[in-house]
């Protein structure tokens, strides 16, 4: 029974992959296309002084407008985490709360699989599904850069804005994984996750409006560490890194014990 959940993941993933992948490539290439009418807008200062939008973009300069690494991450990766929370919600439900709302988890496991196994497939799969959407995104990023002399982007700090995004996205996928399991309903948790992503994002563009001790919430949002609008001009936050795929194994490793130690619905 080895690799058969996790191949059988992938290849039901196909369309996904491709339609996420194309989706994300055609986002890419637009922010970089409309970079040279960035630059003819001119000052932005009087935009960043405007509360409304310090709110939606948090604490950015005029750099965040004006340069290439500033315009991928506001327009990009600062919205990347929002958009893929939604295809972690639903691989993070189809772990094991959408095989048990079809009636076929307890079909699934009478077989030799295992609980664990289960779960660290289909975990595994959706690494690789990540990883072959984001490979699709950098041809939209290599086609932009291509087409519009004026975008100088050193393509190291690309590769890695790239990953950088992997901790987040997984973290958001196990959050509901976990959920599903405690939950047993399936748009239960995808409430909840959804509700603590959109906290946890306005949390972390607010606080900068905040002084402290008021301003010191930021850090109760995962959007702090992961970082997205400043990665390409100040590089990856490896603490944050770090510290978002060690609460990611976490929650992985709690969700097998739930799930190990609790009655399969049928």
């Amino acid at each position: 029974m080895n690799g058969v959940v996790f191949r059988r993941v992938l290849t039901d993933s196909r369309r996904t992959i491709l339609g996420w992948g194309i989706g994300m490539a055609v986002y890419a290439l637009y922010v970089i296309v409309i970079f040279p009418t960035l630059q003819q807008f001119g000052d932005f200062s009087e935009l960043l002084e405007n509360p409304v939008m310090q709110a939606f973009l948090g604490d950015l300069d005029v750099a965040a407008f004006t340069s290439p690494g500033g315009v991928l991450g506001t327009y990009f990766f600062l919205f990347a985490p929002l958009i893929f929370a939604i295809l972690a919600v639903i691989y993070g439900l189809g772990i094991t709360a959408a095989e048990e709302d079809r009636g076929t988890l307890d079909l699934l496991l009478s077989t030799p699989l295992k609980r664990w196994q289960l779960i660290l497939e289909k975990f595994a799969a959706l690494v690789v599904v990540l990883a072959a959407i984001l490979a699709i995104a950098l041809v939209g990023f290599l086609l932009g850069i291509l087409i519009t002399p004026s975008f100088s982007l050193d393509l190291g700090s690309l590769l890695l804005g790239i990953v950088n995004i992997f901790p987040v996205v997984l973290l958001m996928a196990v959050l509901t994984l976990l959920l599903s399991t405690v939950l047993r309903s399936r748009g239960t948790a995808a409430g909840i996750v959804a509700a603590i992503v959109t906290a946890s994002y306005f949390i972390f563009t607010l606080s900068d409006l905040m002084d402290p001790p008021a301003s010191n919430m930021r850090y109760g949002s995962f959007f702090t560490y992961y970082g997205g609008s400043s990665v390409i001009i100040d590089g990856v936050n490896w603490g944050g890194f770090l510290l978002l795929t060690g609460l990611t194994v976490i929650l992985l490793g709690v969700s097998l014990w739930t799930f190990q130690r609790r009655d399969i619905g049928t």
